[in-house]
């Protein structure tokens, strides 16, 4: 019996906020329950993952997960998000009064725009990301992978982020280039991309589990009969 290991940050979780997504709507449940007893499920899924940790967790934890058939992987948002401060600038921030913490919220969160573009504070550069993914395919060579795009941007996630659009779109050539016709690029075409994300403009709607869903149960089912 073939092993599935499905790697996946908060959008392959459930949640309650900022709207509901029941667990029998998620992806990975969906997954789980269609394909039970037609393969070994393995599951590692983190909130704000991005693909350095990824990267560290394989040889901390992921390097126990063994003779791995099928991989899946959704991770990327968090990674290509053009914020306005970086980790190094939160990292300093943490440690003033609070009262100092508050003023300089309130200035970056009135010139998010003028931060963004700034600089980038991009947690992990295309670069990093080209490396982190490369090294992930490395790590099972003699797998089947599953690539699960960046959700593009939709109107919520472009009004609030100008450049979050291109940078999407960035990381997911990267993937593609890495991963070639795993990566499956047919995930989001043709839908109305408003309809796929609740309204902070990244996690998934229910249509847009079902979305992720439909394309991965069919390349799976295909992968499964070989």
């Amino acid at each position: 019996m073939k092993k599935l290991l499905m790697l996946s940050d908060s959008l392959g979780v459930a949640r309650c906020f900022p709207e509901e997504t029941s667990d029998d709507q998620v992806w990975i449940y969906r997954l789980m329950d269609t394909f039970a007893g037609q393969c070994k499920m393995r599951l590692f899924r983190q909130k704000s993952l991005d693909a350095r940790r990824l990267h560290a967790y394989y040889h901390s934890n992921l390097k126990a997960y063994h003779d791995v058939d099928i991989v899946v992987i959704q991770v990327g948002v968090v990674d290509s998000y053009p914020r306005s401060l970086s980790r190094e600038d939160l990292r300093w921030m943490n440690k003033m009064p609070q009262w100092v913490q508050n003023i300089v919220n309130a200035r970056v969160k009135a010139n998010t725009e003028y931060f963004i573009k700034r600089r980038d504070n991009r947690y992990v550069k295309p670069h990093e990301y080209r490396s982190y993914m490369e090294k992930m395919k490395s790590f099972y060579p003699h797998a089947e992978f599953l690539i699960v795009p960046i959700g593009p941007a939709c109107t919520a996630f472009i009004e609030g982020n100008s450049l979050v659009k291109a940078s999407i779109e960035e990381y997911n050539a990267i993937l593609q280039d890495i991963f070639g016709e795993a990566y499956l690029a047919e995930t989001y075409e043709g839908v109305d991309l408003d309809k796929m994300f609740i309204s902070d403009g990244h996690h998934l709607t229910a249509a847009g589990h079902e979305q992720v869903f439909n394309t991965l149960s069919k390349q799976l089912t295909k992968l499964l009969a070989e």
